[in-house]
């Protein structure tokens, strides 16, 4: 192993405070982030009995499709046109359209994960499935179609699962039902009906055949783990002893402060951790 830590001889946390100009301009260094897993579980109370009007045969959901992004992506929004992959799920439960889409995004760098799900094939009912987001996409939006139906469906749109403090332990979502604007169906077995000119997405829980019914049911994102750089002790949080603990480490040439998985100890490890370290987990 070659010692490089040398480069760097930091003499405490003020010493080293002082190259806070330096480590924040270094994009480089992003990888040095945070990341967390969540579990997300879709409840359905969907059902005859809490949305008796004009109840349909064989109740169910398409296969879940979304992805974790940052503020610069928009997979979709009420008031705004669907995409054709909104459309495509939407009005028949397919995610070939929307997928694309989704790459597309990825190749510009807004998009952190896709995620996929499985279907419901029955509500009532529940499914789960597991993600992973990061500091830098920190947004998620996921949607389902409900079906059978003209053009319904319901979801999250850039819902945050970090706050003030860092990773949300839980967020429970109500889902409302929201038509995509591309199909005039009034029920849920309306024959095609395609909408010219589309319209805006629009939240359709006060229309028939939802109005006076409650939530068809919640998404909810438990967060399993979470990684953080800046907590280099592993006690849960960040302050003063995870940066003496890294240094200490950094001065011993323990590979644990290789921040930026070089194999090698060098002023980046230090300027990368001080970095995460200023951002937070």
């Amino acid at each position: 192993m070659t010692q490089t830590s040398s480069m760097l001889q930091p003499a405490g946390v003020f010493a080293a405070a002082s190259l806070l100009s330096l480590a924040t301009a270094l994009p480089a260094l992003a990888q040095a982030q945070s990341t967390a897993t969540y579990r997300l579980t879709f409840n359905s109370a969907w059902s005859v009995g809490t949305h008796p009007a004009s109840f349909p045969p064989d109740p169910h959901y398409s296969p879940l499709v979304g992805a974790t992004h940052n503020d610069q992506a928009v997979l979709w929004a009420a008031g705004e046109l669907a995409s054709l992959g909104i459309e495509r799920m939407a009005e028949t439960g397919s995610t070939t359209m929307l997928r694309g889409e989704i790459s597309a995004l990825a190749a510009t760098g807004v998009i952190g994960d896709t995620l996929l799900g499985g279907p419901m094939r029955l509500s009532p009912g529940q499914i789960e499935m597991t993600f992973e987001a990061r500091r830098d996409h920190p947004l998620v939006s996921v949607v389902t179609m409900i079906a059978p139906s003209p053009d319904w469906f319901v979801g999250t749109q850039s819902l945050s699962l970090r706050g003030t403090n860092g990773w949300l332990d839980e967020i429970e979502y109500e889902l409302w039902p929201y038509d995509s604007g591309t199909d005039s169906g009034a029920s849920y077995t309306s024959p095609n009906l395609d909408t010219q000119p589309p319209e805006p997405i629009r939240r359709i829980a006060d229309e028939f055949p939802f109005a006076g019914t409650p939530a068809l049911g919640t998404f909810t994102f438990e967060l399993i783990e979470r990684t953080c750089t800046a907590d280099f002790n592993d006690d849960g949080g960040e302050d003063v002893f995870d940066f003496l603990a890294f240094q200490n480490a950094f001065d011993a040439g323990d590979l644990s402060a290789d921040i930026d998985g070089d194999g090698d100890l060098t002023l980046f490890d230090f300027l990368g951790f001080q970095n995460a370290f200023d951002s937070g987990c």
